[in-house]
């Protein structure tokens, strides 16, 4: 069944790291897990996986003890039940305009009596049915999340309608996305922008919602987190490739 570390951690009040992933490479994903990170989100809504490739992709973050989110393109029956089914414990909806749809999405990421999951029972999210059906369900149910991204003017101000979705587990902030919709592109900490979020967390911790967003410098995590966010995520694989391979390049330059 699908990795519930990340899940516990939460349910506990406890925050737990991860990062974006496009690259499509399983070595690099246990790698992440072997240095400490709690999730990975695979993006599937800017990278270029299958759902065949994020299946060897989750299989590589299970192996490393990290639980696996799927940012899927679009909030669609498709597109959720194939991200759960090949293993991921969340998926994280990008780009909503409109609460109606996010329920819509969201009522495909639970079983009944919760919601109405397409259902299956021999694929890879259960043991391909070696377990008990019936175990499966409940594990599912309680183990598996919806992330809402916010990231649109329209979300900000229907917030209170979007947290009134039970089955919308968690919201995330996605702040880049967020200044640009604002009029302010890139000013991801100017004052509309940081009042839009700390106006979604507020609300979303009020409706007992799962809050996170994204940082590119670990330094701001203790701001969120006091906000009582709990859900972070730091910059993304190729910055952080980047940012490892520049530091080792600058050590040429005394020798050039």
């Amino acid at each position: 069944m699908t990795n519930n570390a990340m899940v516990r951690k939460l349910k506990a009040g406890k925050p737990v790291f991860g990062t974006f992933v496009k690259v499509n490479e399983p070595r690099l994903i246990e790698c992440f897990g072997h240095a400490g990170f709690d999730y990975v989100i695979f993006d599937a809504e800017h990278g270029t996986y299958t759902f065949h490739e994020l299946e060897n992709m989750i299989r590589a973050a299970d192996i490393s003890g990290m639980s696996s989110v799927v940012r899927v393109p679009d909030c669609t029956e498709y597109s959720v039940l194939h991200a759960l089914d090949v293993g991921a414990g969340a998926v994280q909806i990008p780009s909503l305009r409109d609460a109606e749809v996010a329920g819509y999405g969201a009522s495909f990421s639970k079983y009944y009596p919760l919601g109405r999951r397409g259902m299956c029972t021999d694929q890879r999210a259960n043991d391909y049915g070696f377990g008990s059906n019936k175990e499966y369900f409940s594990y599912a149910n309680e183990n598996t999340l919806f992330i809402a991204q916010v990231e649109t003017v329209e979300m900000v101000d229907h917030i209170e309608e979007l947290c009134s979705i039970d089955r919308v587990d968690a919201l995330f902030i996605g702040p880049g996305d967020l200044s640009q919709a604002m009029g302010h592109p890139g000013e991801v900490r100017c004052k509309e922008v940081m009042d839009a979020i700390k106006h979604v967390t507020r609300v979303g911790l009020e409706h007992k919602k799962i809050v996170g967003t994204i940082v590119f410098n670990p330094d701001e995590f203790a701001k969120f987190i006091e906000m009582g966010m709990l859900y972070m995520s730091i910059s993304t694989d190729m910055s952080i490739f980047k940012k490892a391979l520049k530091d080792i390049a600058t050590s040429f330059d005394k020798y050039r």
